[in-house]
């Protein structure tokens, strides 16, 4: 497999076909865009099995509260080459041209309820969370999006840091020390369907945050209202996880569940990047 930017017209058409594929009912790109976010400081990546394109990624630079860093748009994967190590590959070689381009943060969103983006963005990479966004696309109709609102939380990849270089896989039943200190009370059941009945505002350090097992198949099977309790638990406990300077650094299973880690905010690492100022996050409930 190779990792490289695309260079010509037809590589940027294909990519918006790749994209089509991995997302479903999305408008692709526009390949003139493509070309003007790569020749200006942007990336757009392939990743080919011989000739064939197989996954995505395109990136540009971002600029707000004073900092510089590299906003990574999209990162995508054909679903046959899924848990093969491509979208991990991207995002290598993705570190690699963003520090020789002298930038030490890379950021982007993800639907924190979506369990196989948790365990790769902050598992997977060793990515911190900071910020919690409401709706932040308003209604998308695509396959992954449908009926769900776009709350998004803001990954922030250190990318020079000791903690990504020295970063470590998933772990399964991790020996934390101290109790383990829920955020939210889940119904008991099948594990696959389980929704939560209330938040809990509990203190201790690490605090754990149950991430649910497939959102999408909760929704496909249970409805919407299953959907909402989950959506509703996670504005309230994000809220007052990150209002009382707990961030996310970590995601665990534990007995065939799987958690965020939160822990108590630590020194350095400057104000988060939040597209929306925080004082402007009210919180929603949403009923169907």
């Amino acid at each position: 497999m190779i990792i490289r930017r695309l260079r010509t017209r037809e590589e940027f058409e294909e990519f918006g076909r790749v994209e089509e594929k991995v997302w479903g009912g999305q408008s692709p790109p526009p390949p003139e865009l493509l070309r003007a976010i790569s020749d200006n400081g942007g990336l757009v990546l392939g990743a080919f099995d011989g000739e064939k394109m197989i996954g995505i990624l395109l990136g540009f630079a971002g600029f707000n509260h004073g900092r510089v860093y590299h906003y990574s748009h999209q990162a995508g994967v054909l679903p046959e080459y899924r848990d093969k190590g491509v979208g991990y590959m991207l995002k290598m070689e993705q570190r690699r041209e963003v520090l020789g381009m002298g930038i030490d943060l890379v950021i982007w969103t993800f639907n924190p309820l979506m369990s196989r983006n948790a365990f790769f963005n902050v598992g997977k990479l060793g990515t911190v969370v900071r910020c919690y966004m409401m709706d932040y696309y308003g209604s998308m109709n695509d396959d992954l999006n449908r009926g769900i609102p776009t709350d998004r939380v803001i990954a922030e990849w250190w990318v020079n840091s000791d903690r990504v270089n020295g970063w470590r896989p998933v772990r399964a039943n991790p020996s934390l020390g101290g109790n383990i200190v829920e955020t939210i009370v889940v119904k008991k059941g099948n594990a696959a369907f389980r929704v939560p009945t209330r938040v809990v505002r509990v203190e201790g350090d690490p605090l754990f945050l149950e991430i649910p097992t497939d959102i999408l198949a909760i929704r496909d099977s249970l409805g919407y209202d299953a959907v909402s309790s989950w959506v509703n638990a996670y504005r309230e406990a994000f809220e007052y996880a990150l209002s009382n300077h707990y961030h996310v650094t970590d995601v665990v299973r534990m007995d065939g569940r799987s958690f965020y880690v939160f822990t108590k905010a630590s020194e350095g690492m400057g104000e988060p990047i939040c597209h929306v100022p925080h004082q402007q996050h009210e919180r929603h409930y949403i009923h169907h």
